[in-house]
């Protein structure tokens, strides 16, 4: 395998999977600050590490639904807020993926029309 010639490699692959997973977390925090809520970060943490493998259940199409019902059950359990606040905050993350998807979509589409020879 690469990674055993270039350790280096995995560490810092692993090194960019935490940081963007925690750069995840912070948004999802902020959004339950927004909603003014005072729950520790710890407890988004642990939600939506724990919501991101649940989603990884093959059920259904991308875990939606799934990821949502057990970031608001765990959500819920860990910070003491209502299952309305943590559905609500798993709903609006679930909007700005959705929302960041298509921006980027968006810019590589236009990348590979404009690079095309079709126009």
């Amino acid at each position: 395998a690469l990674f055993r010639q270039f350790p280096m490699k995995l560490c810092m692959a692993f090194a960019l999977s935490i940081f963007s997973a925690l750069i995840m977390v912070g948004g999802v925090h902020v959004v339950v600050m927004s909603l003014g809520m005072s729950a520790p970060f710890s407890a988004t943490l642990a939600a939506f590490s724990l919501g991101t493998l649940a989603a990884m259940i093959p059920l259904t199409l991308a875990g939606i639904g799934i990821r949502e019902g057990a970031f608001t059950y765990l959500f819920a359990a860990f910070s003491g807020a209502s299952l309305e606040v943590g559905l609500s905050v798993s709903l609006v993350a679930l909007g700005a993926s959705f929302l960041i998807a298509i921006i980027g979509g968006g810019f590589e589409s236009y990348r590979l029309f404009t690079r095309s020879h079709l126009v």
